[in-house]
């Protein structure tokens, strides 16, 4: 199989640990399909020209994925203040507005929808913002979106029915939340989708065939969960892609899912941590930033 991940990327600066690592849905699960046995790997989005940007363009040189297609802009990349509870579950604490990452859109030319349509799956985000994408490359190669909890009926509505596979993160919703979201994705146009639910397992259906498949226990305490769920879309995609089994997809899913509780970040390659433009969610500041945010100063990194 052959990956490609499109959209957003952030680095996780971890407060508690003075550290920082690569990450992004997007970013991550290519990097983590790649690891699990995929043939080749590549990522398209934008970078800034900061630490934290050259972090994320060596660690994705090392880690063998394509990334010839990066956009690299003056100024500073994404990036998130990470803490992590007694529970060692992540926290978020804070950002940085997306950077200067935030001001720009990733756009796509003719050349750059011929190189992405050589893949065979190409994943994203909701939080990537590249809708106007997904139409062109439709019928000619698989599309996979993880919406983790930042859905809406507008964005079920919108991006389903371009979807393949559609990822949703219920951790925290009641079973009715679980089933109306299944419903309103599938009658969308999506063909599989894939509710994760953390320790509860995780729900795959495609409409037709419905699969519950539990989660595996971890005997020892996790050391961090960061990428347990990108970790979980990984595998899925790599043996749904190579089997068309949705119940052994699930079940590697979960499997490999485990891997990423036993180390930090969602693919190592840290590096001492750059807070400079980072705002904490406790401080004044950033309600001040949610406004003008609001206003349309900021958009989301691509």
């Amino acid at each position: 199989m052959k990956i490609i991940g499109v959209g957003d990327n952030m680095v996780d600066v971890y407060l508690h640990q003075g550290k920082m690592y690569p990450g992004g849905n997007s970013v991550n699960v290519p990097v983590l399909c790649h690891k699990a046995g995929a043939d080749e790997a590549a990522y398209i989005g934008i970078f800034g020209d900061d630490v934290a940007g050259k972090l994320m363009y060596d660690s994705l040189k090392e880690e063998g994925l394509d990334i010839s297609r990066v956009r690299v802009i003056h100024g500073q990349n994404s990036k998130n203040a990470i803490m992590l509870n007694e529970e060692n579950d992540r926290t978020w604490a804070g950002n940085n507005f997306a950077g200067d990452c935030g001001l720009v859109q990733l756009l796509f030319n003719k050349y750059d929808i011929d190189y992405i349509s050589s893949y065979d799956v190409l994943h994203t985000s909701v939080h990537s913002e590249i809708p106007y994408l997904l139409p062109l490359v439709k019928d000619k190669i698989m599309i996979s979106m993880d919406f983790s909890d930042g859905y809406t009926d507008d964005r079920i509505a919108r991006l389903c029915p371009y979807l393949d596979i559609a990822f949703f993160s219920g951790g925290g919703c009641t079973k009715e939340e679980i089933e109306d979201t299944i419903h309103k994705a599938l009658s969308a146009g999506t063909k599989i989708v894939v509710t994760t639910m953390g320790t509860d397992g995780s729900i795959v259906t495609d409409g037709k065939e419905r699969i519950f498949q539990p989660a595996i226990k971890f005997n020892e305490p996790a050391v961090d969960t960061l990428g347990a769920g990108d970790t979980y879309i990984a595998a899925f995609l790599l043996e749904y892609f190579n089997t068309r089994d949705m119940s052994k997809a699930a079940l590697r899913g979960a499997q490999f899912a485990l891997t990423s509780l036993t180390c930090t970040g969602a693919f190592g390659h840290a590096i001492p941590a750059d807070t400079s433009g980072i705002v904490l969610k406790s401080s004044p500041e950033y309600s001040y930033q949610i406004v003008i945010e609001n206003r349309g100063f900021y958009t989301s990194c691509l």
